[in-house]
């Protein structure tokens, strides 16, 4: 009898074994109703075990990748709060506070990504929170917490690759704040200390649109073609450059501006916005006078 026992047990954990496997396999194919399917049996053969608290994790990665980002805040919540010895909590109280910042949540949200940082300060999570922190002061309109925020995150976390993100949304509380001093401070910072970063790029964008709206386009022009000249992210790249040839465009260098264009459909010719440049060179060789060009 006993070890009819053992094996019908042993059965069972085979099977929601098998489940859980196969709803991650379904997850990572972007199969995530089916996924959800199997992630439940697994739950409702074994609804206080390890597997089952596992299976409620994926579920509300699911309903993340679906963007149904209440729901994925709900089994988050669910798994939380029914398996307090789930050995990855501090990946689940991030990802709920991720879920509350997509749904604009976003004082809940800073809550759950300090409380992540002070219950797991060793954590890859605690990292992964940095910039959701000040993001979520920012989207708060709280620019000032997010500066006394911001200056503590950098000097605890000062060897984290995330410190550049928190110090670009930190410079623009100053700007909203009115201190333009503190702000270019940081973003002339984060261009020479950070210049492998992501942030570098948007810094770079960021003085453009401010150089702009002052009316400086000649240096917007002067910054984009050194910084063009770069090894510069695909991603940061298109848009720099197709800003540089609006510049040259706005003080009639069309010559210039034409270069650009070139370039840009050379390179960028599977962009959406292909057409746009195209429309654009066009534009630059009638004001150049090449007409045969633009026929061609």
């Amino acid at each position: 009898m006993r070890k009819s026992i053992i094996l019908m047990l042993l059965f069972v954990s085979i099977n929601l074994f098998c489940d859980l496997n196969f709803g991650k396999d379904l997850f990572d194919d972007g199969l995530y109703e089916e996924a959800i399917q199997e992630f439940e049996k697994v739950i409702a053969g074994e609804p206080t075990g390890d597997a089952a608290a596992r299976a409620l994790f994926y579920i509300g990665e699911c309903y993340s990748a679906t963007e149904e980002y209440d729901r994925a805040e709900s089994s988050y919540k669910r798994l939380l709060s029914g398996y307090p010895s789930y050995s990855s909590k501090d990946k689940a109280f991030y990802r709920l506070a991720v879920s509350q910042f997509e749904q604009a949540k976003y004082r809940t949200a800073l809550s759950g990504f300090e409380s992540v940082i002070e219950r797991y300060p060793l954590s890859q999570f605690s990292e992964f929170s940095l910039e959701y922190i000040v993001r979520c002061c920012f989207e708060s309109e709280d620019y000032s917490d997010l500066i006394v925020k911001g200056r503590k995150l950098v000097k605890d976390y000062e060897k984290s690759n995330y410190v550049p993100d928190v110090m670009f949304w930190m410079a623009q509380a100053y700007f909203k704040v009115n201190i333009p001093e503190e702000g270019n401070a940081l973003l002339k910072r984060i261009n020479t200390e950070f210049t492998s970063s992501n942030a570098n790029w948007k810094a770079v964008e960021f003085t453009t649109g401010l150089l702009e709206k002052a009316g400086k386009t000649e240096e917007a022009i002067v910054l984009l073609k050194e910084k063009t000249q770069e090894n510069i992210p695909r991603q940061y790249e298109e848009k720099l450059k197709n800003k540089l040839a609006e510049f040259y465009m706005k003080i009639s260098d069309y010559e210039s501006a034409n270069n650009e264009f070139d370039e840009m459909i050379s390179k960028f010719g599977n962009s959406d916005n292909i057409d746009f440049y195209i429309t654009k060179q066009a534009l630059c060789l009638l004001e150049l006078g090449h007409f045969s060009r633009i026929i061609s």
